[in-house]
C-alpha cells in the first residue's frame, strides 16, 4: 500500500455505514483534479472522530485526505482503461466549519493555598 494525500471536493453527500462486525464507518467519493482531468477518489474513513467531520460535510464540500491509498484500473463500457483509487482516511483537513461540543478539559490538581506574605511595613522602629 502506498501512503497518498488527497484534496479536492466531493462528489456526493458521505455515507454512513456499519460492517458485518458492527463497526461504524463512513464512505465518500472526493474529486481531485490531475493534469488529465479529473479522477474520482473512493474514501473509507474508520476512525470515529473523522467519521464524525466526514459526515459533517455535504457534496461539492472541500477536503484534503491522507491514507493509505489502493491504486488499480477499471475499464469503461467502450474498453478504455482508467485509474481507480482508494483511500483508507487517516488524516482529513477541511475547511468547512463544524459545530462540535469541545472535549472535556482535564481537571487540573489545584493550587496549594499561598501562605502569609510577610508584607515588610514593621520595618520601622
Amino acid at each position: 500500500m502506498l501512503t497518498r494525500h488527497g484534496a479536492g471536493y466531493l462528489a456526493k453527500d458521505p455515507q454512513a455505514r456499519t460492517s458485518a462486525k458492527n463497526t461504524q464507518y463512513a464512505t465518500g467519493s472526493l474529486v481531485c483534479s490531475t493534469r488529465d482531468g479529473d479522477l474520482l477518489v473512493n474514501l473509507t474513513v474508520f476512525d470515529a472522530g473523522l467519521v464524525d467531520t466526514l459526515m459533517g460535510l455535504r457534496k461539492g464540500d472541500t477536503v484534503s485526505v491522507l491514507g493509505q491509498a489502493t491504486i488499480g484500473v477499471w475499464e469503461t463500457d467502450n474498453g478504455d482503461g482508467k485509474p481507480s483509487v482508494s483511500i483508507t482516511v487517516s488524516r482529513m483537513m477541511t475547511t468547512v466549519a463544524k459545530m462540535a461540543a469541545p472535549k472535556p478539559r482535564r481537571s487540573k490538581p489545584e493550587a496549594a493555598p499561598v501562605a502569609d506574605v510577610d508584607d515588610f511595613d514593621d520595618w520601622r522602629v
